[in-house]
């Protein structure tokens, strides 16, 4: 089995489970049972900051309680690189192809680790979508 690290913009992950009603727990809790190890970072803000939990055993979510998006960045990859020194990552997943993507990018280098990156979108053949701005064309 593997051991996993994720990078995710979804600040519902962060709620403690008594709080927390998303699908996007239990989703995750569902890949967490294909792994021996799932630890999720995931943007929170300073202004509403939450605390690390552990949903179930063998997985951990981490909020980052950062002061705004540019700082989240930076503390999104120094927390992973504690990570992944600390529980041998093998892979590591994101969520967001920009600039989670770009932070996925320099870990990957950094510790030589499996990446996937993930695309969600209603762009791709969205015709309608691309007519509104130049970075939804793009």
């Amino acid at each position: 089995m593997t051991r996993v690290l994720a990078l995710h913009l979804d600040e519902t992950l962060a709620l403690p489970m008594d709080r927390n009603h998303s699908q996007s727990i239990r989703r995750h809790i569902a890949y967490k049972g294909q792994l021996d190890y799932y630890c999720v970072i995931t943007k929170t803000t300073d202004t509403a900051p939450q605390a690390a939990h552990s949903p179930v055993k063998g997985m951990e979510v981490l909020p980052t309680n950062s002061a705004n998006r540019y700082v989240f960045l930076r503390d999104t990859y120094k927390m992973a690189s504690r990570i992944i020194s600390e529980e041998q990552i093998d892979a590591l997943t994101v969520q967001d192809w920009r600039w989670l993507g770009l932070v996925g990018l320099l870990l990957r280098h950094r510790f030589r680790l499996a990446l996937n990156l993930q695309l969600h979108s209603q762009v791709y053949n969205n015709p309608y979508r691309r007519r509104e701005s130049l970075e939804a064309w793009m």
